[in-house]
């Protein structure tokens, strides 16, 4: 778990360093700082959903740990209560421990299956260093850690597996042995008690420990992003400001999708399920019908084209000092150094497992990241 999110720290730290290299030779003093402050939030971000990993990790060893102790105390019951039981209760117990063995073999090669597509993917995670958004980094860490998740499933499970194969074990062990077998199994049940109690005791010390961090890391996160979203505020109002005074022969820029719902809006905002934790967004999201086509915003030149197996593509535009950057799209139609006219397509929005199609589109202005609100002309039907 911890090596994926140490992943992820590394990654948005790098690309948030790279972006501007990308992008523009040239950095101002405010900007710098902005990126700073950007880089800081996203290094606190990831200690903390590292922090929660952790957690989650403790929670779950917690719960097996529990299961165990109550499972031994159930035996020394049975041992107590010197019960006997019949051939028919034997026969089922022996075909329910045989059931659990299956189980857990097929559950091993699953498991095994797993860290097997973990390895032949293990060189995705480099590629990830020439992605030019911090919020798409996030997403397409999100999607690789998929297989994180599953493999911590399938661990969870063997685990729960073995905790049942070995109280099924026990139990016929308790009904076939002799009075002098039941009570070493007793004795072993108590002592077991008291090693696990130990080893609960001490994770939930570190449970708490994990939780006391959270709570003075969320409130230097909460700190850092007032900051930066008044930074991006006012570089906002000062391209306002800038384009009301241009001259009509400016660059101008139309939505990348004709049809679509803004679901998200640029700047800093709540998560939407965690509400305590906030969220950075670069550009805009929006929801769009199947197989919408993506078009440019302006004439341009394609600077890059990003694709990881199976992540669908993000795909980069230079406008002249301009770069419209269009992401979670598939079938893209030009190719890197291809010359686009305003209008021109470029791609369809790309459909999730979900079944949902969402554009995520950025605008910057050298390496100062704009409000595509302010910039974009005419709605969205």
């Amino acid at each position: 778990m911890g090596s994926i999110v140490n992943s992820l720290r590394l990654i948005t730290a790098s690309c948030i360093l790279c972006l501007p290299a990308l992008l523009s030779a040239g950095k101002l003093g405010s900007e710098k700082n902005n990126l700073r402050l950007e880089k800081d939030i996203h290094v606190i971000q990831s200690i903390l959903n590292d922090n929660r990993l952790k957690a989650n990790g403790l929670e779950a060893e917690i719960t097996y740990l529990e299961y165990q102790v109550v499972a031994a105390q159930r035996i020394i019951k049975l041992v107590d209560r010197e019960e006997t039981i019949g051939s028919n209760e034997i026969v089922r117990l022996s075909d329910q421990l045989r059931v659990l063995k299956a189980e857990r073999t097929i559950s091993i090669n699953q498991y095994q299956s797993l860290l097997l597509e973990e390895y032949k993917n293990r060189d995705y995670r480099a590629k990830l260093y020439f992605l030019a958004s911090s919020k798409d980094i996030k997403q397409l860490v999100n999607r690789l850690t998929h297989l994180n998740t599953l493999k911590e499933f399938r661990i969870k499970q063997l685990k729960a597996l073995s905790n049942k194969q070995k109280e099924v074990e026990d139990k016929l062990n308790v009904y076939n042995g002799s009075k002098k077998q039941k009570e070493s199994i007793a004795d072993k049940k108590v002592n077991e008690i008291v090693r696990l109690n130990e080893l609960l005791r001490t994770l939930h010390q570190k449970y708490k420990v994990v939780e006391s961090e959270n709570q003075s890391l969320f409130v230097d996160l909460q700190s850092k992003e007032e900051r930066l979203n008044k930074a991006l505020n006012a570089v906002r109002v000062k391209h306002v400001k800038s384009k009301k005074g241009s001259s009509a022969g400016d660059i101008s820029f139309s939505w990348p999708v004709s049809k679509g719902l803004l679901v998200g809006k640029f700047g800093v905002s709540k998560h939407a399920k965690e509400r305590k934790v906030q969220v950075l967004n670069n550009g805009l999201d929006v929801l769009v019908s199947k197989d919408e086509p993506v078009h440019a915003v302006q004439s341009g030149l394609v600077m890059a084209i990003l694709e990881l197996p199976g992540l669908n593509h993000s795909v980069i535009v230079n406008h002249g000092g301009y770069y419209s950057v269009y992401s979670n799209v598939s079938d893209v139609l030009p190719k890197v150094g291809d010359k686009l006219e305003k209008g021109n397509p470029i791609a369809k929005v790309a459909q999730s497992d979900q079944g949902l199609s969402k554009l995520h589109f950025e605008l910057w202005k050298g390496v100062v990241k704009l409000d595509p609100e302010q910039y974009l002309q005419g709605t969205l039907d």
